[in-house]
């Protein structure tokens, strides 16, 4: 039998999702040209602890708080090959996204940039809080921060 770990974290400077009153609004952008480097499967794998509620550390909804209030901090849980990660990007807004709709945004992503491959490609999109703020999402090959650093030296 193999144990599977969520790891979970917060990170300074976003947070990312909706509430258990929101609902995925807005189009779905897949990285096109990107590596299709996240297993499929552990997208799936990663929605299903969402739904059953077991995200290491996270509690449900998650509390996305504004800059102002201490908030800002990006939010991101992976499983492995796969990283989510939710961003408020709202100085003085907050709200909370439930692990309902983190689960439904994953799989919505996944239905529509990983079709019936067995790797994926990463993928972004926006959800509503239970405020109605939107909230940016993405998912990216874990850990994100080493393809951060490829993207920026790239971009420089």
């Amino acid at each position: 039998m193999h144990t599977r770990h969520v790891i979970c974290s917060f990170l300074p400077f976003a947070a990312l999702f909706g509430s258990a009153y929101s609902q995925i609004s807005g189009p779905i952008t897949c990285s096109q040209g990107a590596k299709n480097n996240i297993v499929t499967a552990d997208i799936a794998n990663l929605a299903a602890a969402f739904q059953a509620g077991n995200v290491g550390s996270l509690s449900d909804p998650i509390d996305m708080l504004a800059l102002s209030k201490g908030g800002g901090a990006q939010v991101q849980a992976s499983l492995g090959s796969v990283q989510v990660l939710l961003d408020n990007n709202f100085i003085f807004e907050s709200t909370h996204v439930s692990f309902a709709t983190v689960a439904q945004a994953l799989l919505d992503l996944k239905g529509q940039c990983c079709g019936d491959f067995d790797t994926c490609i990463p993928g972004s999109g926006v959800v509503k809080g239970d405020t109605g703020l939107q909230v940016d999402f993405s998912i990216a090959p874990f850990p994100f921060s080493a393809v951060r650093k490829r993207y920026e030296r790239a971009s420089a």
